[in-house]
């Protein structure tokens, strides 16, 4: 499998100039969701699987996914008397993260367009991506850019760019770190496993990500987790409340006779013949749509 490269090393610190004696500051820059932290301070959760806690909170709720760059502080005393890395004398802004396609926008250009149907972006950095292809973005939301003049379209800037995952699996343990067992055999370590534990199944959407530090000190690809949950059960194959495309791709790629189930779970045997064929595409097929609540 072909992986795309990280466009831009974003969300990296590095060191400010100052004056005097004092020593330099570092900048801190994350991409990540506003939650609470100890002491009724903030903190956000970054893709990256790194948490700080933040100073400003701005105008957004917990919840909603924040972009902040500020002075990183290794034992920071904002959720006194419990010390936690912060990021102090921060800005906040909005951020997405997430998968989608590339599509042709206005006037020939190129917009991102996420998976949930929301207005599309123009990117900052497009990296080896072409039309057509889905992948998983990470920036901060800024203002409209002129890539579709006379059309004014939201800007992601500084972005990550890398290959979109999605797929359901299984939690295990591993040598070094736990990892995750996709349906379709691979392994990835993961930045986020969302409080659930090894042997539990659950459905991964995130980017692909060279290189990652999920699992110190050996550098693989991982997933950087924008979403997980509990997979689907029935034709909803990966939870996301529609039979589509993604499910009709995932029991294709499961075709055949189950494997044993100590080695991964048979999601895609509907009918519990333990054999994914023709039985269960038709299942699948016919309740193809939206799930009925």
């Amino acid at each position: 499998m072909t992986h795309f490269r990280i466009i831009l090393a974003a969300f990296v610190v590095f060191p400010s100039v100052t004056m005097g004696g004092d020593p330099p500051k570092v900048l801190g820059q994350l991409c990540g969701v506003l939650g609470p932290g100890p002491q009724g301070c903030a903190v956000v959760e970054g893709f990256d699987g790194r948490t700080f806690a933040i100073e400003n909170t701005g105008d957004f709720t917990l919840g909603e996914t924040v972009y902040v760059s500020g002075t990183l502080v290794e034992n920071s005393t904002l959720c006194t008397p419990v010390t936690l890395p912060a990021i102090e004398d921060n800005s906040i802004e909005p951020c997405f993260a997430g998968c989608g396609t590339l599509q042709i926008g206005p006037q020939g250009c190129t917009l991102f367009v996420p998976n949930d149907g929301s207005a599309g972006f123009v990117l900052a950095n497009l990296g080896d991506a072409e039309i057509g292809d889905r992948i998983y973005v990470e920036g901060p939301i800024r203002d409209g850019a002129l890539a579709c003049f006379p059309f004014e379209a939201p800007l992601i800037d500084d972005n990550l760019v890398f290959e979109c995952f999605s797929s359901c699996g299984v939690i295990v343990v591993g040598i070094v770190c736990n990892a995750f067992i996709a349906d379709s055999g691979e392994v990835f370590p993961l930045s986020n496993y969302g409080g659930f534990n090894p042997g539990e199944r659950v459905f991964v959407t995130g980017g692909l990500e060279p290189d990652s530090p999920y699992c110190f000190p050996i550098p693989q690809v991982g997933v950087r987790v924008a979403e997980i949950g509990a997979c689907g059960v029935g034709p909803d194959l990966n939870g996301d409340g529609i039979v589509d495309g993604a499910d009709l791709a995932a029991l294709l790629s499961a075709f055949g006779p189950c494997p044993a189930p100590l080695v991964s779970p048979c999601l895609a045997d509907l009918n519990g013949d333990g054999i994914v064929n023709g039985s269960d595409l038709a299942a699948l097929l016919s309740a193809w749509g939206p799930l009925v609540q």
